[in-house]
């Protein structure tokens, strides 16, 4: 019985993360969208225009309200938070199911949404402060910090990613452009850590003992996970074999990654 509760708690867990995966791709085509919309109607603000107090486009507010920034809600008088409260219902009436982030502008308290509002344009200033912090870093970060990620997209595609080391773990609500689907947004439905880009690159396994990039022994909760992976394949496998079934081309290669090819 035991057994049996593990495997519905694991195809629970399994149901849950693709409704995740799922959601993530709703959202990131989303704002694409929304993004595409706002460069074809001329809906951002040039930098000009926002200095000039010019309101924004996707929602009628000032960016420049002029009324400075609000002070913390222990120090308001009566009148702030009764003031703060309104500019929050009003808010929410506007965008409360817009699901996205809020934005206001520095020394000013009009709220915008990160969904209905495009983003107001950097100063020269700001350019040149992000090329400041930016200007140090390598513009190729050394392999020798890389681990080889395969990953896993809802569509059944697999493609080798890299990230830091310093990152244990994938982000399973990133989201990415699929190749092999002619750059349709996809999500992770799962991630397999292969090993240093080093390694790899000469077609080594990871080298034991190493505690900075090698394996540990594996846990409950890793074992689990390494579960939810593979079923998470063998989904994508059932759903081709189900469309073959149908005398219809499927939608994608089978979860293979390049050392099958090998």
């Amino acid at each position: 019985m035991t057994d049996q509760a593990d495997v519905r708690t694991e195809a629970r867990a399994l149901k849950r993360a693709r409704a995740r995966t799922e959601q993530a791709e709703r959202d990131a085509r989303r704002m694409r969208d929304q993004r595409w919309r706002w460069q074809r109607e001329g809906t951002y603000l040039t930098r000009a225009e926002f200095e000039a107090g010019v309101s924004c486009r996707g929602c009628g507010e000032p960016w420049l309200d002029g009324l400075g920034r609000w002070p913390p809600l222990l120090d308001m008088t009566p009148e702030q938070r009764a003031d703060h409260d309104r500019e929050e219902a009003r808010y929410l009436a506007r965008h409360g199911e817009c699901r996205a982030h809020r934005e206001s502008v520095a020394g000013n308290r009009t709220l915008h949404c990160g969904y209905c509002c495009p983003p107001p344009p950097l100063s020269a200033e700001q350019v040149e402060a992000i090329r400041r912090l930016l200007g140090g870093r390598s513009a190729r970060p050394d392999p020798a910090s890389l681990v080889v990620w395969e990953v896993t997209h809802t569509c059944g595609h697999t493609v080798r990613r890299r990230q830091h080391r310093d990152h244990r773990e994938w982000n399973l609500y990133s989201t990415y452009e699929c190749q092999e689907c002619g750059g349709e947004i996809r999500g992770v439905i799962s991630a397999v850590r292969i090993g240093p880009v080093p390694e790899v690159e000469r077609g080594e396994k990871p080298a034991a003992g190493r505690v900075s990039t090698g394996p540990k022994p594996p846990s409950k909760a890793v074992l689990r996970r390494r579960l939810r992976e593979a079923e998470a394949q063998a989904e994508a496998l059932r759903i081709q074999l189900a469309q073959l079934d149908e005398g219809t081309e499927p939608s994608g290669p089978g979860p293979h990654s390049e050392r099958d090819a090998e």
